[in-house]
């Protein structure tokens, strides 16, 4: 009897397993696709780039799109933060709802403090409550610069 149960356990083990496969696979996929879409759509400053990153995404996979996403998607994101003003109402609505789990500081730009108010839960408090007055008042400003409007 409890052979049979181990067993059964063992077969329900292996079924999930290869079903996480099967769906990471077809995710896998679909990146793959979204990455070769995505290359083929960009325009590139030197046109040779097109045809190198068409060639390593179709080549080497999902591989090459993981190494697209990370060299060509990031940067772009990276550079489109930096150009990207912040909303200070909605600063003060992030910071209302969800300052003590600091994600007012993840959307101001500063990672660091922002999971060191994560871990503290807002400093008990007094950190979530300073920092909502320091953006009412404009002290605590955007990373890279100043609020949008």
């Amino acid at each position: 009897m409890v052979i049979m149960a181990t067993e059964g356990l063992a077969i329900l083990a292996m079924t999930v397993l290869n079903i996480s496969i099967l769906v990471f696979g077809v995710l896998m996929f679909i990146f793959w696709i979204l990455m070769l879409i995505d290359c083929v759509k960009r325009d590139f400053e030197i046109s040779n780039d097109k045809v190198m990153w068409i060639l390593l995404i179709v080549l080497l996979g999902a591989l090459g799109a993981i190494i697209y996403y990370f060299v060509v998607k990031i940067k772009e994101k990276k550079q489109e933060a930096k150009t990207m003003g912040k909303d200070k109402t909605v600063a003060i609505i992030l910071s209302v709802l969800l300052g003590s789990f600091g994600v007012d500081r993840f959307y101001l730009g500063y990672i660091g403090t922002g999971i060191l108010k994560l871990i503290t839960l807002g400093g008990f408090g007094i950190w979530w409550l300073i920092d909502l007055i320091f953006i009412i008042t404009g002290r605590l400003k955007p990373k890279n610069g100043e609020y949008e409007n």
